[in-house]
């Protein structure tokens, strides 16, 4: 994650499947789970133009924004105020904390990671354990965590390169499964694929034991979000994105199934 990222398309997609997944826009009257946020953020990088998918904020026109708007009006009026620099604020992913984007007593983690070139290996892995450490007690009282890397989940043996700050490892899902969280991750890559997506998700199953279920968003490069429930969370969240894929956020994402040797698209937009 990076702050020239903030309220992008993709973070309106991220943010909306937290805020239904936690409860608070599901109006089921099921639990609400607690829910912590982990940014692996990086700094701002000013060579290529990514981060510039906001006009889903900006009506022109005919296009008055409503396929959007629909889905969470109380989401896209608050990733708007930030983009319009409203109260003070800039795009940065403290301000989407501050402008309380998320439930109330969400916890958050934002410490950076950055390698420095020809830095040691074992001062790295020193440098990463520290600051997983953190990051799991930063939600030790949550129950479902989002997991944001720059990039996406990454083979473990990428992990000490230069750029491994930039990626989510199994060993960071396995961390927290371990203490009894349900996962959300982010997965980006361009061009990503049917095969891809299951690929990820037999990854998943092998290291946990569960297999997720996959949401891809149709906007902004069309990230993939992976829902990983716990037993004891599972049915809540198996309902909620039922509902959630029934509804105006159907128009924008697609929902496969990964169960049962294949990887099948089952709801919301075509492929």
């Amino acid at each position: 994650m990076q702050n020239k990222f903030a309220c992008d398309v993709s973070d309106f997609g991220k943010y909306g499947i937290l805020r239904f997944l936690n409860g608070l826009t599901a109006g089921d009257g099921l639990p609400n789970y607690r829910l912590g946020v982990v940014w692996y953020l990086q700094p701002d990088e000013r060579h290529n133009g990514a981060g510039r998918h906001t006009s889903y904020l900006f009506p022109a026109g005919r296009d008055d924004r409503a396929e959007y708007w629909n889905c969470d009006h109380n989401l896209w009026h608050g990733l708007r105020s930030i983009m319009l620099g409203e109260n003070g604020w800039e795009r940065c992913v403290c301000c989407v904390r501050s402008a309380g984007i998320l439930p109330r007593g969400t916890e958050f983690f934002d410490w950076q990671l950055v390698y420095v070139q020809h830095l040691p290996q074992e001062v790295k892995a020193q440098m990463r354990d520290h600051w997983l450490r953190r990051a799991r007690l930063a939600m030790q009282d949550t129950e479902l965590v989002y997991l944001d890397p720059d990039v996406n989940l990454a083979d473990d043996g990428d992990m000490y390169s230069l750029h491994g700050t930039k990626y989510a490892y199994m060993d960071d899902l396995r961390a927290f499964w371990d203490c009894g969280k349900s996962l959300v991750f982010y997965h980006q890559r361009q061009g990503l694929t049917q095969a891809q997506i299951y690929d990820v998700a037999l990854r998943v199953e092998g290291a946990l034991g569960v297999c997720p279920i996959p949401l891809r968003l149709r906007r902004g490069g069309t990230p993939a979000f992976f829902v990983v429930p716990k037993p004891e969370h599972r049915a809540v969240i198996v309902n909620r994105i039922g509902r959630f894929m029934a509804g105006p956020w159907g128009g924008l994402f697609t929902r496969f199934n990964c169960e049962g040797g294949g990887c099948v698209y089952e709801a919301g937009v075509p492929i």
